[in-house]
């Protein structure tokens, strides 16, 4: 609830671009006046149809920065609500690349790609003001009523600019994120606000651009404006919000460019930490390093430019939620209850009451040897048409029953590594039923064990409080993928996991016996081989042999996680981590680590000479 002390409702014309009609891509360096975005308010008579009929082209991201003298805040308080809602016919939508799985996904299930996909959400938030900051109430995922989207807002600048004529100017960045999926669509938005209100009603407009994404089978521009409502109120839990947010800039690891780090180290090659050979630069969203502590980052290439949020540029799990969410939730339950690796799916769920459930455990699960399957072939299953059934679901009840029966025995539990996001679904399903039976009925799998116990001692950003959900009353989390995260969550969950494996105290939060079997370096008896000798599976981790690769004398594997699309996270050791984002459907990170190696020596032998 918030007290609502209503001052004014205002309509705001919050910016037009009548001036430019097609756009150069060339981004300025230093701030200029400003030509793009102008604030051009519009008499009563103009109507918004005139405003739309304007063949607005996609703009360079550098615009929605501040341009030319800009004013300093001294006594200026925003707070209320804003209500963003696109007009569908200024709304537009061009795709960069139609690709294979762009086709396969769009005949699986056409109905989620219909022309209305070009219409953007209603953003509709709460904010307020700190400083020349703009922070949503809510930074997390948005279910809409848009047939295709939902959306994630992060926090703003808001600025005065010469020609702004006593206006205040707002850029936000804001992710568009496909509905029942885990693509995400990086973009900003920008309108401006009056302090004092507006006595009656004008037709105004706001302007929004999405210009990158992370996913492989759907890679677009959109872009459009629309109207925007401004409702000064006060806001509850004003002090709340801005407390979360400086807490979570107080709790960010240091970031330095990559550059530094080559600086430091001249032998390292940055374009072999960037994956140049094989990932072109427009399918790379973000990639890092984590070393001593600190974090090396790159910047967030678009295809108009950088983009000018950069930090909060949402990045999707995909599938190293099964390591994230699967693995670190089982590992951190077994500290409780040492025995949950052991527990049977059929006595915790009552759709897997078949004889080919008889005798698989939670582990079973987590490590995708069920024993049941269609095809063993690498990802034959997880690959087919017959996936979209589980993929395209939007129940619990759908998804379940695609998890429980569509597969039959051909071997025996434990034995056999089949890739199945199914699998994985299913433990979070078993987990919740078990996690009430042992801390009640209110309790959530995401909510109340990997949020709160995990997320919330790392002091994750608002963005990693999201989980992709069924659309029913269950609400039942993906488990297997639909996590978001910011690069600062992502390198402080790696370095986590890290430590995790090298503190012994009881500070701990992950039984270390578990852990140790995913991030020794030895060969492990235990992991599941897959259809590749090099590559084995362990407690929902991937583990690479680099023996060869780094010419190690004694047998070293490397513990990572993987995400659809390109998308890789490497445990290299405590002190030296390696992450990238990107939709270019590459998966090798050798290249990376054979030149991070020159940095902090990775076989196993060279580091036990030096412990």
């Amino acid at each position: 609830m918030r007290l609502t002390v209503i001052i004014s409702t205002m309509k705001v014309l919050t910016l037009c671009l009548p001036l430019l009609l097609t756009c150069q891509f060339a981004f300025a360096v230093e701030p200029v006046k400003r030509t793009l975005l102008t604030a051009q308010w519009h008499a009563n008579t103009q109507s918004i149809t005139e405003f739309n009929s304007v063949n607005i082209q996609p703009l360079p991201l550098a615009v929605f920065l501040p341009q030319g003298k800009v004013s300093s805040f001294t006594d200026t308080s925003f707070e209320g609500n804003i209500v963003l809602t696109p007009n569908s016919k200024s709304s537009n939508l061009a795709l960069k690349d139609e690709n294979e799985l762009y086709d396969f996904e769009k005949k699986t299930r056409p109905d989620d790609f219909s022309s209305n996909r070009k219409i953007i959400p209603t953003l509709n938030f709460d904010f307020v003001q700190q400083g020349d900051k703009i922070i949503p109430s809510i930074r997390r995922l948005k279910l809409s009523e848009n047939k295709h989207w939902d959306y994630i807002l992060g926090v703003g600048k808001i600025w005065q600019e010469q020609a702004d004529q006593g206006l205040f100017r707002v850029a936000m960045p804001v992710a568009l994120v496909e509905k029942n999926q885990n693509c995400v669509h990086n973009g900003v938005v920008s309108f401006l606000l009056n302090e004092k209100g507006i006595s009656k009603g004008i037709a105004s407009n706001f302007y929004y651009q999405i210009s990158s994404e992370t996913c492989i089978y759907y890679k677009a521009d959109l872009w459009g404006s629309g109207s925007v409502e401004y409702q000064l109120e006060q806001v509850e839990s004003k002090a709340q919000i801005i407390a979360r947010y400086q807490q979570e800039q107080q709790s960010a690891m240091p970031v330095k460019p990559l550059a530094v780090l080559k600086k430091k180290f001249p032998q390292l090659a940055l374009s072999k930490v960037a994956l140049s050979a094989t990932i072109k630069a427009a399918d790379m969203s973000r990639y890092g390093v984590t070393y001593q502590g600190q974090h090396f980052i790159s910047a967030c290439n678009t295809r108009a430019g950088n983009y000018p949020f950069c930090q909060q540029l949402v990045l999707p799990s995909y599938s190293t939620a099964k390591s994230l969410f699967g693995g670190i939730t089982m590992m951190h339950l077994a500290k409780q209850f040492p025995d949950v690796f052991n527990e049977k799916v059929t006595d915790w769920v009552k759709e897997c009451s078949g004889k080919q459930w008889q005798g698989v455990t939670f582990s079973h699960l987590l490590n995708m040897s069920t024993g049941n399957y269609i095809s063993s072939g690498h990802s034959s299953d997880e690959g087919a048409e017959h996936s979209q059934i589980f993929f395209g679901a939007t129940t619990h009840q759908e998804k379940i029953n695609y998890s429980c029966q569509h597969f039959s025995r051909k071997s025996t539990p434990g034995t056999k590594f089949v890739y199945h996001t199914a699998d994985t679904y299913l433990l979070g399903t078993a987990l919740n039923v078990y996690i009430k039976a042992k801390l009640g009925e209110d309790a959530d799998i995401f909510d109340h064990v990997l949020a709160d116990k995990i997320w919330s001692s790392l002091s994750l950003s608002a963005i990693a409080y999201s989980t992709r959900r069924t659309s029913d009353n269950d609400a039942q989390a993906f488990t297997g993928y639909g996590l978001f995260f910011i690069a600062d969550d992502v390198a402080k969950l790696l370095q986590f996991i890290s430590e995790q494996a090298t503190d012994i105290n009881s500070r701990t939060t992950l039984n270390s016996g578990q852990l140790a079997l995913v991030l020794q370096k030895e060969r492990s008896t235990k992991a599941m081989k897959t259809n590749y000798d090099f590559i084995h599976y362990q407690h929902g981790f991937w583990r690479q042999n680099v023996s060869k690769l780094l010419n190690c004398t004694t047998e070293t594997w490397l513990p990572y996680m993987l995400g659809y699309g390109g998308i890789t996270m490497v445990l290299v050791s405590k002190e030296l981590q390696y992450y990238y984002f990107s939709d270019s459907d590459q998966y090798s990170w050798r290249e990376a680590i054979e030149t991070l190696n020159t940095i902090s020596p990775i076989c196993t032998n060279i580091q036990n000479e030096n412990q």
